[in-house]
């Protein structure tokens, strides 16, 4: 009777887990740079196309949105995609394109004074993020994020940092994910810097400081032989290495990058449509890894040990998307097809 009622629990755990994970190949051609999650649908970052494949919540192909070309209307670069009040947008090189979710073109703007990505705002305001490097007294990669107003003639500086990258080495090979996200929900931007401790600032739309989520006492991760060898052959493995680059100039590649005695105090952050926020950490149980979620507001909610074994190491933070209820991340198999595996949140 006993050997039954084990029996019949473990059948049941391997049910769940079958409704709780799930594997799906979509239907994409050319190169991906990531995913976003807005209102229920999936949207394909197609690098090779320069434009937005959508998808329903069946993974169903809806629309692409947006079209290759140098000329009025065509995204010469995909990058700086969001979202805003059921519209999408892309910004590169000056050029403001905004379209509708069904892939209609509403607006085309140059935007002069801008230099990184952005993030447009409710209120009319902008934020830019930018990373540059600087050599003065020896190579460092900055970081600065801040508001611009409505007219683009006044900028509020919320962050700089300066990462030192130390003499003998040329880039760092973790470097920490100095990011800002918005909530048109809630109305609050959030501002990670794990570079020095496990915190993300909430500001309002203006950028009033309104809280923070903060961990004290977070478990510090070393970079050590067994997370280097992933490393190296997550570099190896890379879709967006040069082709010419074989295995040799890769290991070469890798002697030049700086490996801190500690990773930073947390990978990278997400914001669902419910401005829930989930933090992706270094820590990890077997294949899976801890994630945190916190409310808008930086309340601790729950944390969760999600199966992430087939992302990217090197692009966690465009490869990973939350709804409310459910995680997903995009990786390229080896028949070069592109799986989004998903999981129920509890």
């Amino acid at each position: 009777m006993r050997a039954r009622l084990i029996i019949s629990i473990i059948m049941i755990n391997i049910v769940i887990c079958a409704l709780i994970a799930d594997e799906t190949k979509i239907d994409i051609s050319g190169k991906i740079s990531g995913i976003k999650l807005y209102k229920n649908h999936l949207y394909v970052l197609n690098q090779t196309d320069n434009n937005i494949w959508k998808y329903d919540e069946k993974l169903n192909l809806v629309c692409k949105i947006g079209r290759q070309g140098q000329g009025p209307g065509e995204i010469a670069r995909l990058s700086g995609v969001g979202f805003l009040e059921n519209k999408i947008y892309t910004f590169a090189h000056n050029s403001l394109l905004i379209f509708d979710t069904e892939g209609n073109l509403l607006t085309e703007s140059r935007i002069s004074g801008l230099n990184g990505s952005i993030i447009l705002l409710k209120n009319g305001k902008i934020v830019e993020q930018k990373r540059d490097y600087s050599y003065d007294g020896g190579k460092a990669i900055i970081y600065r994020i801040g508001f611009f107003d409505k007219e683009l003639t006044n900028f509020t500086q919320l962050l700089e940092e300066k990462i030192i990258i130390p003499s003998g080495y040329e880039l760092m090979a973790i470097e920490p994910r100095i990011d800002a996200r918005y909530s048109e929900v809630a109305r609050r931007v959030f501002i990670s810097n794990p570079s020095r401790e496990y915190v993300i600032t909430i500001h309002d739309e203006d950028g009033h400081l309104l809280g923070k989520i903060y961990k004290k006492n977070y478990k510090k991760i070393r970079a050590d032989a067994s997370f280097k060898e992933n490393f190296l052959e997550a570099l190896m493995k890379s879709p967006d290495k040069p082709p010419t680059m074989n295995a040799d100039m890769i290991k070469a590649f890798f002697k030049t990058l700086y490996f801190p005695k500690y990773l930073p105090a947390f990978d990278c952050f997400y914001v669902d449509d419910s401005s829930n926020v989930y933090i992706r950490t270094f820590e990890k149980k077997g294949l899976k890894t801890l994630y945190g979620k916190y409310s808008p507001y930086g309340t601790f909610i729950k944390q969760y040990f999600l199966d992430d074994r087939n992302v990217d190491m090197l692009d966690t933070d465009r490869d990973i998307a939350f709804s409310e209820n459910k995680f997903y991340y995009i990786y390229e198999n080896e028949k070069g097809e592109y799986i989004i595996h998903t999981e129920l949140l509890d």
